[in-house]
């Protein structure tokens, strides 16, 4: 299984629910989807705290560039 971390690529503020989405291999748009009815149903503060304390506490899934990935397998 990945490991949970905010998404470099597929983001809109933090990261949090792109990452979500490529841990769990979904759309992203489903995540947010529902998110958003989760948003309106839970009256939104509850899923607005959960959103940025991840934000700000889930650590960023790091960028591995071709020539990294290539010398550490060389090494």
């Amino acid at each position: 299984m990945k490991k949970f971390e905010r998404s470099y690529k597929d983001k809109m503020l933090y990261g949090v629910l792109g990452g979500l989405a490529e841990t769990l291999g979904v759309s992203s748009l489903l995540v947010r989807g529902l998110f958003l009815v989760f948003f309106f149903l839970g009256g939104g503060f509850l899923p607005s705290l959960l959103y940025l304390t991840l934000g700000l506490f889930l650590p960023e899934r790091e960028i591995i560039f071709k020539e990294d990935a290539q010398k550490a397998s060389n090494e």
